[in-house]
């Protein structure tokens, strides 16, 4: 391969663009997040480079491992290191919502709106590290707020991942479990919240997953396995109760 004097360690090779095209994320091995501003106009932050060439100066970058530092939770029991990013996606029902998932098993969400980390799922450590050096590929279902992420665990399967964005989401950085029929209690009053949503699970499957993807409809759950085969789950199935 040509050697054109590349830093591979702050290659780029993850990209998805804000809806409605205006500004586009990337991420990559040094556990980063970056934005760029694509719009024209004097407030962009964009030049003519040559005739057919635009070159994007850096709008924003977030170092996920110093927003962790800043969620006590997080920090008070794990040990935060800089991580491969190896998957971001935005919430198709939640369109602020931009998650990542980490070489290491980790999962979380970055609004984009707040530039907070407010969503984390931290999976038991595996003895096996080995299986780290694989790159898995999780996937939201379309309605739901649900992450679908393949298990890095000893039990092959998919982790079902709450990332509704109320603090009564399982995953939640301030998770709230004080609610009663529908409504979060504060010092003053109840505040209206949705209906409790789905928890976070394990679903079992028979083979080790590395990547799903999820129909736009009707949810379903295809999983490609370390056999190479395809496990199809129903949306109906994987909300059953545990």
């Amino acid at each position: 391969m040509e050697d054109r004097g590349w830093n591979w360690q702050f290659l780029i090779y993850l990209l998805k663009l804000l809806f409605p095209g205006q500004i586009i994320f990337g991420a990559g091995r040094m556990g980063i997040i970056y934005a760029w501003d694509l719009r024209g106009g004097r407030t962009s932050y964009a030049f003519q480079r040559s005739h057919n060439e635009v070159h994007h100066s850096l709008l924003a970058s977030f170092k996920l491992s110093e927003m962790f530092e800043k969620i006590p939770s997080l920090k008070a029991q794990s040990h935060i290191d800089s991580k491969e990013i190896v998957s971001i996606n935005f919430n198709p029902s939640c369109s602020y919502q931009l998650s990542f998932h980490l070489k290491d098993g980790w999962s979380g969400v970055l609004n984009t709106n707040t530039l907070d980390v407010t969503h984390m799922h931290c999976p038991p450590s595996r003895e096996n590290e080995h299986s780290f050096d694989i790159m898995k590929k999780p996937s939201w279902l379309p309605n739901s707020s649900i992450y679908a992420v393949p298990s890095h665990s000893e039990i092959p399967g998919l982790y079902l991942l709450d990332f509704h964005s109320d603090p009564i989401s399982a995953c939640h950085v301030d998770f709230r479990d004080d609610f009663e029929d529908g409504s979060v209690k504060s010092d003053k009053v109840a505040i209206p919240a949705p209906a409790a949503p789905a928890r976070n699970k394990l679903v079992e499957l028979s083979e080790e997953p590395l990547v799903c993807t999820t129909h736009p409809i009707n949810g379903t759950i295809v999983a490609g396995t370390e056999l190479s085969t395809l496990l199809v789950i129903s949306e109906g199935f994987a909300n059953k109760e545990a």
